[in-house]
């Protein structure tokens, strides 16, 4: 689903549900396969995400397949995600309303039903998150290529300048925009992710991107910056948590 909501839990929701913390998480998904698990179900479901901690989250059935292997011994078949981003995170636990982790559903959005909403410095992926982890991906380096992604930032021009210089040290792969993908040298791959006037699309590409095998011989993967309007900064946060390196100019 889009967002997630934190609550406070009641004591009638099991520890075991929580993992031992204070505050409960709850999503009701906008994929019709899982809306109708749970209409079959009768009961809400508690259950972990199906992707393992510090990769790249699965967004095609076969990325599920691929990381549950021998881990679950079921597994429903129902395509690819809506959006190709997690949920937006909200924290509703703790008297102001506060975003976690930006997701397919922006700030300013949100701020039309939660015009007090709190959006902390960490929520770019720019500076460290020091509390509590209440949701996966506030703290370390999350959702990891095998291979090592270098996210360059800055001024377009300089971007350019600094990705040659980057990828002429090791076989390397760009992904990039639409708009960008001619500036970049001949000789390197580029990938393209979506054009900068469609973040959503970029989006929905990412993690897919960052999981394609074919993507993997490559010794390293450079990424360009996207603009951090609306879902872009969603997009730039998860680029700033998998990042080996990040090059500023």
């Amino acid at each position: 689903g889009p967002v997630t909501l934190i609550f406070e839990k009641s004591k009638e929701i099991p520890d075991s549900v929580t993992a031992g913390l204070k505050s409960v998480a709850v999503r009701f998904p906008s994929h019709r396969v899982a809306q109708e698990l749970i209409r079959l179900s009768g009961v809400p479901i508690a259950a972990p995400s199906a992707n393992l901690s510090g990769r790249p989250s699965p967004t095609m059935e076969e990325h599920v397949i691929e990381d549950m292997d021998e881990r679950a011994s079921c597994t429903i078949l129902s395509g690819s995600t809506v959006f190709g981003l997690e949920s937006t995170i909200i924290d509703l636990s703790r008297g102001r309303p506060s975003l976690l982790r930006p997701g397919p559903v922006d700030p300013d959005q949100l701020k039309g039903v939660l015009p007090d909403l709190l959006v902390p410095d960490f929520v770019s992926g720019r500076k460290e998150y020091l509390g509590d982890p209440m949701s996966p991906g506030l703290k370390y380096r999350h959702y990891s290529p095998d291979i090592p992604l270098i996210l360059v930032e800055g001024e377009t021009g300089m971007v350019v300048a600094k990705v040659g210089i980057v990828a002429g040290r090791k076989k390397s792969l760009v992904l990039c925009s639409e708009e960008m993908k001619d500036y970049y040298p001949v000789q390197v791959k580029k990938v393209v992710l979506g054009s900068r006037d469609n973040l959503l699309e970029v989006a929905s590409n990412l993690f897919k991107e960052l999981r394609n095998k074919e993507n993997m011989e490559y010794s390293q993967i450079i990424a360009e910056p996207f603009p951090e309007t609306g879902v872009g900064l969603a997009i730039m946060n998860r680029l700033r948590k998998a990042a080996w390196k990040i090059e500023r100019t």
